[in-house]
Formats: structure tokens, sequence, C-alpha cells
């Protein structure tokens, strides 16, 4: 009766891990409290982290990019990347940008990334 019950468990498992995000809904599929999925890719410079958004996302960050950019900040909050036709054709960008560990400088200021040049 065990072994049932753990293999039961084992195979719920397997199940849930091999999950298919095929059927990922770009249209009602919300990332986090942030993101809403959809075709422009964007690098989030504070979590650090990259990510297919939807297109509001997209020009939220240019717009806020563009503030912080005036105010002279150091770390600007975000990169506006490419932009594709959906979710389906930005996610194979997001997963080889995050496999090979890039991160664009664009996250900070002009003018620090010149001062900083030499000491990273």
């Amino acid at each position: 009766m065990k072994s049932i019950l753990i293999i039961l468990i084992l195979l719920q498992s397997a199940l849930c891990w091999g999950a298919d995000t095929d059927n990922f809904d770009e249209s009602i599929d919300v990332l986090s409290g942030q993101y809403v999925s959809g075709g422009h890719l964007i690098y989030d410079c504070i979590d650090q982290h990259w990510v297919c958004a939807m297109k509001d996302n997209h020009t939220i960050c240019e717009q806020k990019r563009a503030e912080e950019l005036q105010q002279g900040k150091h770390l600007l909050s975000c990169v506006s990347a490419e932009i594709f036709q959906s979710y389906k054709e930005c996610k194979p960008r997001q997963l080889a940008l995050v496999k090979s560990g890039v991160r664009p400088r664009n996250c900070l200021h002009p003018s620090e990334r010149q001062r900083l040049i030499g000491f990273q």
C-alpha cells in the first residue's frame, strides 16, 4: 500500500515538473505584480532579470528611463531591448540571454559607465 502511494506521488511530481508551457496565454498570464507577458524584451536592472512583457510594460520602462536619465540617476531601472510579435517569439531570446548571463551595461547612466571604464 505504501509503495503504491509513493508511486502515485512520484507520478504527480513528474507531471507537475514537466508541465507544458505552450499553453501559456500571453494576453492573460501575469508574470509578477509588475509584468504581464508579451513580446517586448526588457531587462529589469533593479531585480536583475530579463522578461518578455507586454507593450504597456515596455512603454512604462522607456518613460521611466527617460525621466531617470534627465534626473541624472546612476542606476537606471530598466532597459527596453528587443520587440517581437508575441511571447512565443520573445521567449527563446530571453532564455538565451539568461543562459549566457548577459547583463546590459545600459543599466548605468552614460556618464557613470564612462567613469567606470576599466574598473569592472
